[in-house]
């Protein structure tokens, strides 16, 4: 997993170098708007791509597109953002836009954490029902399922679970992050 997240450092350590350049000639708000652009395709991307089946490698495109938006969006903001500030007042402008940036990565943590547990927990719920578990055992399964973050998905196959059990919690998780992406996707774009 960690190998996989480092690949969206790669797209920020690739992008970055040139935002500067791409700034000067088209404009930090046209790069700003580029690196979220990029940002949401990353997101959308692995929302549509994720599968338990899915390879590194198939996730880690998407996550470099990411990791450039990144390097792209997050080199301008501040700059656009502090362009009309009187510099007697930029000090307390900059407070406020790193506070601002804050609030808001605790609050989008927040939400797309709850999308992510409220869907894996409905989500698995209805994918083991399927798959022939009673009701209520389907909703204990959920449950562990949802306390542990999915990590107790790979043991589901021993007994009392199954093969179909395992396989419809790991669809059941591929599914809930799907759900989150694209409303992680949808927050990026409406910030576009």
């Amino acid at each position: 997993a960690g190998a996989l997240l480092a690949t969206l450092a790669i797209g920020s350590f690739v992008s970055a170098p040139t935002a500067a350049s791409l700034a000067n000639k088209y404009g930090a708000r046209f790069v700003a708007r580029m690196g979220m652009g990029l940002e949401v395709i990353g997101i959308v991307g692995l929302g549509a791509t994720i599968s338990p089946t899915s390879s590194a490698w198939q996730l880690s495109l998407w996550l470099v597109i990411y990791g450039m938006g990144v390097g792209y969006a997050s080199a301008q903001l501040t700059g656009l953002i502090l362009a009309d500030v009187p510099v007697r007042q930029s000090g307390q402008a900059s407070g406020t836009q790193s506070t601002a940036r804050q609030i808001g990565a605790a609050m989008g943590t927040a939400v797309l954490g709850t999308v992510l547990f409220v869907s894996l927990n409905s989500q698995t719920a209805a994918q083991v029902e399927q798959v022939g578990v009673p009701p209520a055992q389907a909703q204990e399964i959920a449950a562990i399922v949802e306390e542990s973050a999915g990590t107790v998905i790979p043991s589901l196959d021993q007994p009392p679970g199954s093969a179909e059990v395992q396989s419809a919690a790991a669809q059941a998780f591929a599914d809930a992050v799907e759900v989150t992406a694209y409303v992680a996707g949808g927050f990026v774009f409406l910030g576009l």
